[in-house]
């Protein structure tokens, strides 16, 4: 199956000069293993089985949300995620990338909430689920609401 859809091939952008918490900040011009390269190296695994492209750039200019990334495709917003763990969200954002190239309709807000929910909140309560419910029909709400609805605002829905 290709993972080549209506919003055009997809890409993860990896930041890979972004330095976790527990790096050493070392000195200037230190050019030790950052926890970025760590990241970049797991989301290249989980994406060896498929069309998306994973690029290892050096900077994502969002260095003040820690480790880094960016989804896109060439029909669709490009979406920056920040504080992200390098052994964990590797796989999280080849799931993201593959929903953005495949779903006509996965470049709305609410999507991308939900999104985010899921990946920040239901990944913490219920580590290594298969999938996510992720429905345009779902409205935009607050985070409040997000959170309160289980990442399903409008609507029940199986919890996480």
């Amino acid at each position: 199956m290709s993972d080549i859809g209506p919003a055009g091939r997809a890409q993860v952008l990896v930041c890979i000069t972004c330095r976790a918490a527990t790096d050493p900040t070392g000195e200037p011009g230190d050019d030790a293993p950052r926890a970025g390269l760590a990241l970049a190296e797991a989301t290249a695994a989980a994406a060896s089985t498929s069309d998306i492209s994973v690029q290892r750039i050096r900077c994502l200019g969002n260095c003040s949300r820690g480790l880094s990334a960016a989804i896109r495709c060439d029909n669709a917003w490009t979406y920056v995620f920040g504080g992200l763990e390098p052994t964990r969200d590797g796989p999280s954002l080849i799931i993201g990338a593959r929903l953005l190239a495949l779903a006509p309709d996965a470049d709305t807000p609410g999507m991308r909430q939900q999104f985010v929910c899921h990946w920040r909140f239901a990944e913490l309560a219920k580590p290594g689920k298969t999938s996510w419910n992720l429905e345009p029909w779902r409205p935009l709400v607050d985070n409040a609401t997000m959170i309160w609805s289980r990442c399903n605002p409008g609507g029940t829905e199986d919890p996480f």
